[in-house]
């Protein structure tokens, strides 16, 4: 029972990161961007590791499988945590492209162990206080450093990028505090790997001003509290076509007007941020 189980969501997971990589491969080749090869590439060997635990786990004592079960959330965190880190070395480098894979790539580690972990039953002080660091690093640091290492360290960008990192300390906080107040299935503000999105997203384009404006709405959307944005899983699993519609014109659009095909990741986030409007929580 268990250990079917255990081994079902690592088949699951598999797939999902399959597919995913899929999808960066498409669009390396569609929009002429090699880098999207590197999240790509890092997708499938997610899939070759948990193919394998999904086959090796159905043989394992329980004993066993209760700390592998334990575990592998943990390991998932990691590699969250050396996106994250990963991406700020490329931004010191100046190899901001390398960066925006490296802190994509931490956001499916991030979106995955969440979602073993729950499947999984597992839950520990450490894990969350884990996860919670990795989160900071990846999607609170990693961001600031990025846009400043686009448009130079001035005065303005480091305080901007503070306030932001302040932000997602913040929203943080309220999520570990909060979660009997939120709606199931839903965030109380923009999540943390959003916001990242949002902010990573505008370096792909030419004007930097646009980097300045980002950090402060992420910043402010981050801490609207009042606002609810449907969980990533969710929004996965159940996508409606005119989002899929809509991220792709928007996508498309935006590549078109700055000549910069990696900006066709700005759709899906733009979506998602507007998403409150028509995806609301259910009171019943």
């Amino acid at each position: 029972g268990v250990q079917v189980q255990g081994a079902n969501q690592f088949g699951k997971s598999k797939a999902f990161a399959q597919n995913i990589s899929k999808f960066f491969f498409a669009l390396a080749v569609l929009c002429a961007t090699p880098w999207l090869n590197l999240v790509g590439n890092t997708l499938i060997w997610l899939a070759v590791i948990l193919a394998s635990v999904s086959v090796g786990i159905r043989a394992l004592p329980n004993k066993v499988q209760s700390s592998i079960q334990a575990t592998i959330p943990q390991i998932l965190t990691l590699c969250n945590l050396g996106g994250g880190l990963l991406a700020i070395w490329y931004a010191t480098q100046g190899q901001l492209i390398l960066a925006v894979a490296c802190n994509f790539a931490a956001m499916i580690f991030d979106l995955i162990d969440g979602a073993v972990a729950r499947r999984l039953g597992v839950s520990s002080s450490f894990g969350k206080q884990f996860d919670t660091i990795a989160d900071m690093i990846s999607f609170g640091l990693a961001p600031a450093i990025m846009v400043n290492a686009k448009i130079g360290w001035t005065p303005l960008s480091m305080t901007l990028g503070g306030l932001y990192v302040i932000a997602t300390l913040f929203r943080l906080y309220d999520y570990s505090r909060s979660k009997d107040k939120t709606p199931s299935g839903f965030f109380r503000g923009l999540p943390s790997p959003a916001g990242a999105w949002l902010v990573i997203g505008s370096i792909l384009f030419p004007p930097i001003s646009i980097c300045l404006i980002t950090l402060v709405v992420a910043s402010i959307l981050m801490c609207s509290f009042s606002i609810n944005w449907i969980h990533f899983n969710r929004v996965f699993n159940c996508m409606y076509p005119s989002e899929i519609i809509g991220s792709l014109v928007i996508g498309l659009v935006l590549s078109l007007l700055t000549k910069t095909p990696a900006t066709l990741f700005a759709g899906p986030i733009i979506i998602y941020v507007f998403s409150p409007a028509w995806r609301k929580p259910s009171h019943t």
